[in-house]
């Protein structure tokens, strides 16, 4: 057993990681990158790399503007203030390389559901983006760094329109039903405390966008080979089959523990909405902030073992926010275990 997480992941991807699960998610350059990003020390470091992976592991995926979301991370970064939040770029490679070896190491053998590789690169890569109207429901962005992007903010649709969309409520509550969640995507929404949760306007951000863009380039919602401009598939069952599932994850990883109490996240029935939960819960170090705690990589680790996952932290107050955000899963395979920091 590897001594803290970093070394964990490290050895990972140097010698078990297979780059071509159920297609080519993770090419060498990238993951070269990736344990480049791990061994780095210092925020900005850190910051910089997150960055250039972000758009490296989207690159094959840019669809006309849909590119343009891809940077949102990087610009929520730019205009957060951090007396209130914690970073965002980093936590989203982080929880992305946490969910690789979940997914590979344990998972994998377990699920009968095969997983797209943009299903996943969007659920755990821009599972954040919605903190640009949390950031401004809560007043913390930076009044000067949002000026300076305000031509980039404009993208973003308000927050009200965003709720009010029905279409991209209906495929939600859709989602959730098959899922085996009986709520409506309003009706989460209306029980959740946080009315800015950035889960909920991130995973409608995303998803009313993408759909949007299939809309405008194949109106006739077509299938197959005619749905190619310039070598890019807007085959409609993609939306369904690869953009939903990601969408219907980023909006529920967030949300309060209560609201899972009789229905939960079950893993055969949604992979991706209960491994990004999982990883997000059990992401806290290196997570920079101004006021809140920085925890090391040499404070948690990560074992499988005897079919569990044994998670190790040495902050033992990190023990009861994780284990209350992963009780929302089903089945639950994950053992919190407190060390001694001697």
């Amino acid at each position: 057993m590897h001594n803290n997480i970093k070394k964990t992941l490290i050895y990972f991807l140097t010698n078990q990681f297979i780059s071509d699960v159920d297609g080519e998610w993770t090419t060498h350059i990238e993951k070269v990158l990736l344990i480049k990003f791990l061994r780095a020390r210092s925020f900005n470091s850190k910051k910089k790399l997150a960055i250039t992976i972000i758009k490296k592991l989207f690159e094959p995926h840019r669809k006309g503007r849909a590119g343009d979301y891809i940077d949102i991370l990087n610009l929520i970064e730019e205009i957060l203030n951090y007396k209130n939040f914690r970073d965002h770029v980093c936590h989203a490679v982080n929880t992305y390389i946490l969910g690789l070896y979940l997914y590979q190491l344990f998972f994998k053998e377990k699920i009968t559901i095969k997983t797209d590789e943009i299903t996943f690169k969007i659920a755990f890569l821009l599972h954040d983006v919605g903190y640009f109207y949390e950031a401004q429901a809560n007043k913390t962005i930076q009044s000067s760094q949002y000026k300076r992007h305000k031509k980039q903010t404009k993208s973003f649709p308000p927050e009200e329109e965003l709720l009010k969309d029905r279409k991209t409520s209906l495929r939600l509550t859709l989602y959730f039903k098959n899922m085996g969640l009986n709520y409506t995507a309003g009706a989460l929404y209306d029980n959740n405390s946080n009315k800015h949760c950035h889960g909920i306007l991130g995973g409608r951000l995303i998803l009313k966008y993408i759909v949007e863009l299939y809309e405008a380039k194949n109106p006739r919602k077509r299938i197959g080979e005619k749905t190619k401009i310039e070598n890019t598939s807007f085959d409609w069952r993609n939306i369904n089959k690869d953009i939903l599932p990601a969408c219907a994850a980023i909006y529920l990883h967030n949300l309060e523990s209560r609201l899972f109490h009789t229905h939960k996240i079950v893993l055969n029935k949604s992979l991706i909405s209960y491994l990004l939960r999982l990883c997000d819960t059990l992401q806290e170090w290196d997570r920079f902030s101004n006021t809140k705690p920085i925890y090391r990589q040499d404070d948690f680790n990560i074992l499988i073992s005897n079919d569990m996952i044994k998670y190790y932290t040495k902050i033992g107050n990190t023990k009861s926010p994780i284990e209350d955000g992963i009780d929302a899963l089903i089945p639950n395979y994950t053992d919190i275990i407190v060390q001694s920091n001697n």
